[in-house]
């Protein structure tokens, strides 16, 4: 795979060429120093993603946003420029990540760019099933509209059309849990093969990703209405799931469920999954060091304007130190922070006697 990294400061090539002579670092790269630079050599194309600093010479990595619609943009933004890196995701760009002047973050740019990478290839896998479901729909409907040109053959037209898209539709959520679960599968064939404990915890975490898209799918297959879901019954489970995964020997913790039966469709699921998967993890992960029980509670619900709130809390040790929105230097809550901004809402978090994330969105 090739990268294109469009860089402002001289430092960031010199720290970038180290990391890169890594033998764990699996891309080959390409540097550009100015905005027209960089245009020039994402028009030429070849890439399969790119980086850009926020402020380039010549320009800012917005501009670049039209030039790259097939190819995921990361926004490299400094401290203070937390805002405009948001705003380019709402453009287009596809994440963001925070840099250092010590070059920290170029420690993990091989992890990000790799999710980025399998993100957008599952974006276009499921384009791909919506763009032959749209095709066969469409021939079958101009078939009907043919055959069927009495008035009273009009409605049944419609069902058949309508039972149609419903089955395909469930065909295709089908097809993407048992794609899923295969992906899953071969994870967790490669975490059994690695041979440190850092290998396969990235591989597990990476495992229990996809799995919660497979079940997120699965759920919405047996759902009631087509293309919805319970959403809280849905993190109920999901949630079960990591606890038994994740949960170490000897350790209990209980997990409470508050739900106002609100329903999201796929677009809204999708993100709120991977988040209540990142939260979830983290909680289990490091809220409860040297404890033999702990708590979470989930609770999700639609208030009275519309708005609707996923929050995620534990009683744990609490986060150190404190979060603070824009700051996350672990891959798990930068996915976090992208996918809250997917949902054009915001997140906040406290920690007195535990930790709580609450997303509004």
């Amino acid at each position: 795979m090739k990268i294109l990294f469009a860089v402002s400061e001289p430092i960031d090539p010199l720290l970038l060429s180290g990391i890169a002579s890594q033998p764990d670092f699996p891309f080959d790269y390409s540097v550009a120093t100015n905005f027209e630079d960089a245009g020039h050599l994402l028009d030429e194309g070849g890439y399969d993603a790119a980086v850009a600093d926020y402020a380039l010479p010549g320009g800012t990595a917005e501009g670049l946003i039209s030039r790259v619609s097939s190819v995921p943009l990361v926004i490299s933004a400094k401290p203070g420029e937390e805002d405009c890196a948001v705003r380019a995701v709402k453009l287009g760009a596809y994440d963001f990540i925070m840099r250092d002047m010590q070059g920290a973050y170029l420690k993990t740019l091989a992890l990000t760019l790799q999710s980025v990478i399998k993100r957008k290839q599952y974006e276009q896998e499921l384009e791909l099933y919506r763009e032959q479901l749209e095709s066969i729909v469409s021939a079958r409907t101009r078939e009907l509209e043919h055959e069927l040109s009495e008035r009273t053959k009009s409605a049944i037209r419609a069902e058949r059309t309508l039972k149609e898209k419903e089955l395909m539709l469930k065909e295709i959520h089908h097809r993407v849990k048992n794609s899923m679960q295969i992906i899953s599968g071969l994870i967790s064939m490669e975490a059994l093969n690695a041979t440190d404990e850092k290998s396969q915890t990235l591989l597990r975490e990476s495992e229990h990703r996809v799995r919660s898209i497979a079940m997120l799918h699965e759920n919405i297959l047996s759902g009631g209405a087509p293309g919805e879901i319970d959403f809280g019954v849905f993190a109920g489970q999901l949630a079960g799931q990591l606890v038994e995964c994740y949960a170490r020997r000897g350790l209990h913790v209980e997990l409470k469920l508050e739900s106002s039966g609100a329903m999201l469709g796929l677009e809204e699921a999708m993100p709120c999954t991977q988040i209540l998967n990142e939260l979830v993890t983290n909680s289990l992960k490091y809220a409860f060091v040297d404890r033999a029980e702990g708590r979470i509670f989930i609770r999700f619900r639609r208030d009275a304007s519309g708005y609707r709130e996923l929050q995620v809390a534990d009683d744990g040790a609490g986060i150190d130190p404190p979060y603070v929105a824009g700051s996350a230097r672990k891959l798990g809550l930068q996915l976090v922070e992208a996918l809250v901004s997917q949902l054009k809402g915001y997140l906040t978090c406290t920690s007195a006697g535990g930790t709580v994330f609450t997303i509004r969105f």
